[in-house]
């Protein structure tokens, strides 16, 4: 991916989570079971996980809301889009 492609993509991303209003977001990828891991707020643990048609998981507190998101087989999900 040239630059120029990956600042559109981080620039339309970081739109959405602006306006969102979430005070924090993280990021994890596990290259060797190549799932990404999106942690809202502080990372924390979930007590309930929805899997979701796309193979996410949608990942929620004991308050019932939303913590992250897990996006199993990331970098061939990415290959289908491209």
């Amino acid at each position: 991916m040239e630059v120029k492609e990956l600042t559109k993509e981080i620039s339309s991303s970081s739109e959405y989570i602006f306006r969102s209003g979430l005070q924090q977001v993280s990021f994890d990828y596990d290259k060797e079971a190549d799932v990404m891991y999106v942690s809202f707020e502080k990372p924390q643990n979930a007590v309930k996980t929805l899997p979701q048609d796309d193979g996410s998981l949608l990942r929620y507190n004991a308050k019932g809301d939303l913590v992250g998101i897990t996006f199993m087989h990331y970098s061939k999900n990415l290959k289908k889009k491209n």
